[in-house]
């Protein structure tokens, strides 16, 4: 049952009078300090995201500090505004989910009030931006800077028989092929704290229209059940997917964004994925998008999580009301896949993975390769099976899925050259031997940033083999052999004299060697 009440903090007689004249002027200064519960605060900043997580010790730190605007960050209701009247004293760690300016706009402000006194995290130098938010990011975050890894743990009250732990289980999309945005390379963070657990992921995609732009459900094994979940990008229409809200399954979910924003924040999309698996959302404002509804509740202010030791239950305080919920408990979810890779032909091929894990474990699967489709088996609850398709080829290539955080590989075969293998002194060169290279030599070619080959007689219909084909043959695979920094292959008659040299099995098979060599 969820019990809901006024939240009353006990004081010290002698000091009540004092307390109470605090409480008046900064309504979350005690809050703030440590007081023995693990304490998340989701800020009412307008169009951004800025949290602070306080140890039960007293260790602080702040995941983003928006908002665009950063002549706002030290306004009435400014980031720095809201960390002053909560009495913070330091700032630990500050880890930058993503570079967009509603993430890390008032970075710099509010490192020049508060230095990071241990580590700067954030998602490294891969395609940075060129704005000076950035530029004057880099500069604030300095030599304390960083940058996280998959599988790390930042771990807060390391001292302590109950410490903090926050892990790094997303970033850069995992090495996602493709043309990422900004969004897609935030960090993602899961915290852990006995039996409640939590995941910050700034504006992680989710557009399951896209393969490159769907991260969400690629990692959702890898975060698990969460009690909390702070709303990806302020609740858009490409974040929060059903599968993914089906796989971590919050209890609550906290939402940020401005009551003036220009994007249709939050969409009615993102909160029926969230509602739909009976989570309550907080939004920190009423939002310029859908409507709030009996499962949302506006806080116009800060958003306060407790949670006591052990985790077994937590509070979230927000316009005035706290309400108690219970956790999850401790659900130890592992996963093993059967097969872990698999081979199939160039004309295109089926196959299926097995997927073991208890009755009670949630995942997912999601193709990370364009030939590759997921055809059955998207996501499930406990042991499954997911059914996937490869697209036929021309070249062999390989490519990868994950499921359930795990990774399966999918190697596609290429299809046999004709007369293979060819016989000296037999077998007439002809011309379907010299399309069959230049379709392999064009694919590696574009595999490694080559402008297209010009080729003589192109169509090859009915024409005789000629020197040139063969020399061509050699100059547009020596440039793929120079672009992956390969030894260049040996060949017979070298020299090629046009109108002297007349085209020998053994330049044929020559040049197919190579080109499996590089393949």
């Amino acid at each position: 049952m969820v019990s809901r009440g006024r939240g009353v903090v006990a004081r010290d007689r002698s000091r009540a009078l004092i307390g109470v004249v605090i409480l008046l002027l900064t309504p979350w200064c005690v809050a703030a300090q440590a007081n023995g519960n693990l304490q998340i605060f989701q800020f009412n900043i307008g169009q951004g995201d800025a949290e602070l997580i306080v140890s039960p010790l007293g260790e602080t730190v702040l995941i983003d500090s928006g908002p665009v605007s950063a002549s706002s960050c030290a306004s009435a209701t400014g980031i720095v505004t809201q960390l002053a009247n909560l009495g913070v004293t330091r700032l630990d760690y500050n880890i930058a989910s993503h570079y967009d300016a509603d993430h890390v706009g008032c970075t710099d402000q509010v490192l020049a009030h508060w230095p990071v006194q241990i580590a700067a995290y954030d998602r490294g130098t891969a395609s940075p931006p060129t704005t000076q938010t950035y530029a004057r990011y880099v500069t604030a975050v300095g030599a304390k800077r960083q940058t996280v890894t998959v599988g790390q743990t930042i771990t807060l009250d390391m001292s302590s028989v109950n410490p903090v732990r926050l892990q790094v289980v997303a970033v850069n999309a995992n090495g996602g092929a493709g043309s990422l945005t900004e969004n897609d390379r935030s960090v993602v963070l899961v915290l852990h704290y006995g039996s409640f657990d939590a995941e910050f992921g700034g504006d992680l995609s989710g557009d399951t229209s896209s393969t490159v732009h769907n991260i969400e459900s690629r990692i959702a094994s890898a975060v698990g059940q969460v009690e909390l979940y702070k709303v990806h990008h302020h609740g858009s229409a490409t974040s929060s997917n059903a599968a993914y809200m089906n796989a971590i399954h919050p209890k609550v979910a906290t939402l940020s964004m401005s009551a003036t924003n220009s994007f249709g924040h939050p969409t009615a999309t993102a909160l029926g994925n969230i509602h739909g698996v009976g989570a309550i959302v907080y939004w920190t404002t009423q939002g310029k998008g859908a409507t709030a509804g009996s499962m949302d509740v506006v806080a116009n202010g800060t958003i306060l999580t407790q949670v006591p030791v052990g985790g077994g239950n937590f509070t979230v305080t927000a316009a005035g009301v706290t309400t108690t919920y219970a956790s999850w408990g401790t659900a130890q979810c592992s996963y093993t896949l059967s097969p872990t890779s698999a081979t199939v032909g160039y004309m295109n091929g089926n196959g299926a993975v097995n997927v073991s894990t208890d009755s009670a474990c949630s995942w997912s699967a999601a193709s990370n390769a364009a030939f590759v489709t997921v055809t059955g088996g998207a996501s499930g609850t406990g042991p499954g099976t997911v059914n996937y398709s490869v697209a036929a080829t021309a070249v062999p290539r390989s490519g990868t899925m994950t499921i359930a955080g795990l990774t399966f590989t999918v190697t596609e075969t290429a299809p046999p050259f004709t007369d293979d293998p060819l016989q000296s002194g037999v077998t007439v060169i002809r011309a379907v031997h010299i399309s069959e290279l230049r379709t392999r030599i064009d694919a590696l070619r574009q595999r490694y940033g080559l402008p297209a080959f010009a080729w003589t007689d192109a169509s090859l219909s009915g024409v005789f083999v000629k020197a040139v084909h063969i020399t061509e043959l050699r100059s547009g695979l020596a440039d793929i052999y120079a672009a992956a920094g390969r030894v260049q292959p040996t060949y017979t008659d070298p020299s090629l004299i046009a109108g002297v040299t007349t085209g020998k099995v053994t330049h044929i098979a020559e040049l197919r060697a190579a080109v499996v060599a590089i393949e």
